[in-house]
């Protein structure tokens, strides 16, 4: 299977809908558009710094666009994601240029390197994370090696406090495994 069907299944999965490619698309750096009911995403695919350079104007042409058509329209936030096969440390100030610049649509750069396109794609924010159907069990979760002590705390105090507490050093692990020795 190929980027673009990858690309395609995944936003689909989460409930976006692919937007057909037209010609002029294709001659930028595009492999994919999608749009939800918030939003439309442009997602390019870069060997490098230098082509993301030399290609993002013509996405964003693209994406400003998209602003003309009624299954955009003017109200959706809109991105372009770059995904960048490998990005050279020394071009990164240029590559931050162009994610600064939110003329038209934000912009989000990623590098692939040899990671999953999955894995990379779930960096995002275009993807909800899939529940589970499995129900949890009822009755009490198992403890286990919590002393009485975080116990009472857990129960009594606020979330502050008690990361207060965890942090001064209250809840060393020489007094839990005292606690749970007692039991």
């Amino acid at each position: 299977m190929n980027l673009p069907e990858r690309l395609q299944i995944m936003f689909q999965e989460s409930g976006w809908q692919k937007f057909e490619l037209t010609e002029q698309t294709k001659e930028s750096s595009l492999v994919g558009l999608f749009v939800s009911g918030y939003a439309a995403v442009g997602v390019s695919l870069s060997l490098g710094v230098e082509q993301l350079l030399e290609t993002w104007p013509k996405a964003q042409s693209v994406m400003a666009e998209l602003r003309d058509d009624p299954k955009v329209g003017k109200r959706k936030d809109m991105y372009l994601l770059f995904l960048i096969s490998n990005i050279d440390p020394s071009r990164v100030e240029a590559l931050q240029g162009v994610c600064n610049d939110t003329h038209v649509c934000r912009k989000i750069c990623i590098e692939v390197g040899s990671r999953n396109i999955n894995d990379v794609l779930m960096e995002t924010p275009f993807f909800r994370f899939q529940q589970s159907d499995e129900l949890l069990p009822t009755g009490s979760l198992p403890i286990g090696d919590i002393s009485e002590k975080i116990l009472q705390d857990l129960a009594k105090s606020s979330k502050e406090r008690i990361l207060e507490r965890l942090i001064g050093g209250e809840y060393n692990q020489k007094d839990q495994i005292d606690e749970t020795q007692k039991s």
